[in-house]
């Protein structure tokens, strides 16, 4: 599996999820923020959209 993500300003992170050997988009997988109970799945593209809450600091 191959996982390829984008992160624009911390507050969104959206990628696509693949097989890492045929390159082929793997629809239903579930991509979790490590360390959060915030997660999705991917859509039959392999894509997916994550949006994060406000960083306290």
């Amino acid at each position: 599996m191959s996982l390829t993500l984008s992160s624009y300003a911390q507050q969104s992170i959206h990628g696509n999820v693949v097989d890492s050997q045929s390159g082929e988009p793997l629809p239903g997988v579930t991509v979790m923020v490590k360390g959060m109970s915030i997660g999705t799945s991917t859509d039959i593209d392999g894509r997916f959209s994550i949006t994060l809450p406000p960083h306290r600091g």
